[in-house]
């Protein structure tokens, strides 16, 4: 297959498409793509609203401000703008590849240990990258709702509704809506791309369940870990 028919397969005939990527394991392209993605999602954002937007929602929200005059607070806004939006643009540049490389080796360890599969790194990489080519759905989704919404309204850490976090108030806890965050629809569809792809190369070893809870484990901890984060900081 070739990458135009992967990254179609990955939406249309994932079990066909993993297969081709289990035995011809490329994860370049898939990583590149992200990247891309992020620096037009990243780019329309500061065009859009500005560094500065950011900023203050989470100064307002940690309360820091309330200990700030007008001059400090601004201060404060325009260091973080400018700051935010180099680490934004870092981000989306090699933060794709790090998401991609360390998920794979997780899950990776995951599945060999514990239901005796043999997968590679450069196969669970790819199978995790085009299982996140979601992005190609989420991102215009993300962009579009950035040019409906007021600045006020848009929150870059949420942007879209699909999570059960999107529908707590503003006041509400932080920890809650971490937790409640994480139950994405979008997240859940790619945890199910790579459910596919683990299953594709485990054989008939294993089944779609087991694949799906090799992926389920690591994600319990990292919400637990999130959550415990936002109650602590």
């Amino acid at each position: 297959m070739g990458e135009a028919s992967r990254i179609i397969g990955v939406f249309f005939d994932p079990k066909k498409t993993f297969a081709d990527v289990i035995e011809r394991p490329r994860w370049i392209i898939p990583v590149v793509i992200l990247s891309i993605l992020s620096l037009i999602f990243i780019t329309l954002y500061g065009q859009r609203f500005g560094w500065e937007q950011v900023v203050k929602q989470q100064m307002e929200e940690s309360g820091r401000a309330q200990n700030m005059t007008a001059e400090q607070f601004q201060q404060a806004v325009t260091m973080g703008a400018k700051i935010g939006s180099v680490i934004g643009y870092v981000q989306s540049l090699i933060g794709p590849l790090i998401m991609v490389l360390i998920c794979a080796a997780v899950l990776m360890f995951m599945a060999n240990s514990i239901v005796g599969t043999k997968i590679r790194l450069p196969q669970m990489m790819g199978i995790v990258g085009y299982a996140s080519l979601t992005g190609l759905v989420t991102v215009p989704l993300m962009i579009l709702v950035m040019f409906l919404k007021n600045k006020e309204d848009y929150d870059i850490r949420n942007p879209l509704a699909f999570n059960l976090g999107a529908f707590l108030s503003a006041d509400s806890a932080k920890w809650l809506k971490a937790l409640l965050g994480s139950f994405d629809l979008f997240s859940f569809w790619t945890m199910s791309l790579i459910a596919v792809g683990i299953m594709v190369a485990g054989g008939r070893k294993i089944s779609f369940g087991k694949a799906l809870g090799v992926v389920l484990v690591p994600w319990l901890v990292w919400v637990v870990l999130k959550t415990a984060g936002s109650a602590m900081f």
